[in-house]
């Protein structure tokens, strides 16, 4: 299997605004809010950062908890197993569908955790939150010490998975 290329969009977020100014002469101009991420709209193996090999799944969290390890994950779909073994991740979402009963936690896994945003690193998605990392190469690489990330929430809620490493 080939990975061909991730598109972003970039900026992810933009907003138009138009201030109410009361000008006399002109019509109110219109304000762009927008922070342009600092890596290349579409990504493949040769850009920087380069992408290699993706990811995505829905899972279920299994007495409210669950442990990804990222050299061994096993897809509920048509692609094969993918171990990022080496790899940086370079692209991550995290959506939690708007069905969950409650809130989902993300840390490092406990014992071998991958440090996405430093060892201390917490993220608490609500039904329907999503979260995406944009990390330019700036993650460490996935190995047998930095490969887990966990889970917790409510007995049976899912959480939705896109990882693109490189």
């Amino acid at each position: 299997m080939s990975l061909d290329q991730a598109t972003i969009a970039n900026p992810p977020i933009s907003v138009v605004e138009t201030p109410n100014l009361a000008l006399d002469k002109v019509a109110d101009p219109q304000l762009v809010h927008a922070i342009t991420l600092p890596i290349p709209a579409v990504l493949s193996g040769t850009t920087s950062p380069p992408i290699e090999k993706v990811y995505s799944d829905r899972i279920k969290l299994v007495a409210g908890a669950r442990t990804l390890d990222l050299t061994a994950l096993v897809p509920g779909n048509i692609t094969p197993d993918t171990d990022f073994t080496g790899l940086k991740i370079q692209l991550l979402q995290f959506t939690s569908p708007e069905n969950n009963l409650a809130d989902i936690t993300i840390t490092p896994g406990a014992s071998d955790g991958y440090d996405l945003g430093g060892a201390g690193m917490s993220v608490t998605l609500s039904p329907g939150d999503t979260i995406i990392f944009a990390l330019n190469d700036n993650a460490p690489d996935v190995g047998p010490t930095d490969k887990e990330i966990d889970f917790a929430g409510s007995l049976i809620d899912d959480i939705d998975i896109l990882i693109v490493a490189g």
